[in-house]
């Protein structure tokens, strides 16, 4: 791959964070998870984007479900890892969910050994890919409270992580449920701001 010129136009508008609703689903519910457009650095002919960026659609057997997350309290973050010549990212989702209702203590519970893949709808409208086949997300931390003052935050901060040979990838195509007896799969509505 040839070197390419990155460039920011000043003004540009760069408003950081996440969504309030992000999507996951088991990997087991994934028909189809494709890869980026180009997934190999030293092979490839296209663009850095291309490296990053999921064209295809996912399709899933059943639809994915959603998570709340607190608004201003989650984040998605990657960073370099390994030794010299064998680079990897760590790809980091981290949100909370506010309360202590049975529903998320039993999420908690059920997640701790789960193989999952994360839909997460950037604040500009761009969606990034947590997990792949060969590395699903996979919870980290979950440290949780019911608060002591009534200042204090009652809720739980989940961390998943998963690694892969680049930063979480851009999605850029369609969340197609598969349809029962082989007919034509949905499309499923995720109902994003941008």
């Amino acid at each position: 791959m040839d070197t390419q010129d990155l460039t920011h136009t000043s003004g540009t508008d760069n408003t950081p964070g996440i969504q309030q609703k992000i999507f996951y689903t088991t990997l087991e519910n994934i028909v189809t998870l494709p890869k980026p457009t180009e997934d190999d650095s030293a092979a490839s002919t296209g663009t850095f984007a291309d490296l990053v960026t999921i064209t295809a659609d996912i399709v899933v057997k059943k639809p994915l479900s959603s998570i709340y997350v607190t608004l201003e309290d989650g984040e998605l973050k990657h960073s370099g890892q390994g030794e010299t010549d064998s680079m990897s990212f760590k790809n980091e989702l981290e949100f909370a969910h506010p309360g202590t209702k049975p529903e998320q203590l039993g999420f908690a519970q059920w997640c701790k050994n789960s193989n999952l893949i994360f839909l997460v709808p950037e604040v500009d409208g761009q969606i990034r890919v947590l997990g792949t086949r060969g590395y699903p997300a996979k919870l980290a931390t979950a440290p949780g409270s019911t608060g002591k003052k009534s200042t204090d935050g009652r809720k739980t901060t989940f961390t998943f992580h998963s690694s892969r040979k680049g930063p979480a990838p851009v999605f850029t195509g369609k969340v197609m449920v598969a349809a029962d007896g082989g007919g034509d799969p949905t499309e499923q509505d995720l109902g994003l701001e941008d």
